[in-house]
């Protein structure tokens, strides 16, 4: 990742460079998504610009040892850490188990 200005980054691929930008509003991913603050800082907001306004397309939330990530319709994943290792859920279904390794 590369500054390309005051408040702008910039990320070489071999084959075309995506563009990030800081504004009042968020982080400006590309010329299609922004990024922001919700619900004082609760909640992460990834938008898809539009022409009149930006469409809502997924909700980031935490609380002390959950994680939800959900689209506008409500639907989603619920991630909960125990010990070393995390569960994700969907509708109480548990969907996959990660252990973390102990890196000896």
């Amino acid at each position: 990742l590369y500054r390309d200005g005051p408040d702008a980054y910039y990320l070489n691929r071999r084959r075309w460079v995506n563009h990030y930008r800081k504004s009042e509003e968020g982080l400006v991913l590309g010329s299609d998504y922004l990024v922001t603050l919700a619900d004082g800082g609760r909640a992460i907001h990834i938008k898809r610009g539009g022409k009149k306004r930006d469409r809502l397309l997924y909700t980031i939330e935490r609380d002390a040892d959950r994680v939800f990530i959900y689209d506008r319709k409500k639907r989603g994943r619920m991630i909960t850490f125990e010990g070393n290792s995390f569960l994700v859920y969907r509708n109480q279904t548990l969907l996959m188990r990660y252990e973390l390794g102990g890196g000896g």
